[in-house]
């Protein structure tokens, strides 16, 4: 399990993390994205594709704080 910390940076949804669904031909297609928003947690399966949304010059830096848990039910 990742819980991602956005802790410094601009309040946009370009400086934020997408997600992406396998598809059966293998290709990655974008599913959902989440924006930045300072001291927001999101908290999802490491296994899931995912990359930052920093995608253009508007995005600026930001500083995030990546936690890996190993969770077993």
């Amino acid at each position: 399990v990742n819980c991602l910390v956005y802790l410094k940076g601009k309040e946009i949804v370009n400086s934020g993390t997408g997600f992406f669904e396998k598809k059966e031909d293998e290709s990655l297609v974008l599913n959902r994205h989440i924006g930045f928003k300072e001291n927001r947690a999101i908290i999802f399966d490491s296994k899931i594709y995912h990359t930052s949304l920093q995608f253009n010059d508007d995005a600026g830096s930001r500083f995030v704080m990546a936690n890996f848990i190993d969770y077993k039910i």
